[in-house]
């Protein structure tokens, strides 16, 4: 049976190869999504997330990996991120 076969199926190589395999009638679709250029400057040592005055590394990853969104941030800090558009 299938459920005997995949029990003693041994994974070697890529996992992902497998996951795929497994995902039998499953069509991936591929977001595309349009590069940001931000700039920010992180102007504080602390390590958290709350709109004052200054930017954290923290607060700047989350930023630019989108988790962390422009209007949760203080005016000050708002002042700090910068959208580096391409010149074409």
């Amino acid at each position: 049976s299938l459920a005997n076969s995949l029990s003693q199926l041994k994974l070697t190589g890529n996992p992902l190869i497998f996951i795929g395999l497994m995902s039998i009638g499953v069509i991936p679709v591929a977001a595309t999504a349009q590069p940001i250029n931000l700039q920010v400057v992180v102007n504080s040592n602390q390590d958290s997330v709350q709109p004052d005055e200054f930017i954290t590394l923290r607060e700047a990853i989350e930023i630019i990996n989108g988790t962390l969104p422009l209007n949760q941030l203080s005016n000050e800090e708002q002042n700090l991120v910068n959208n580096q558009q391409p010149t074409t």
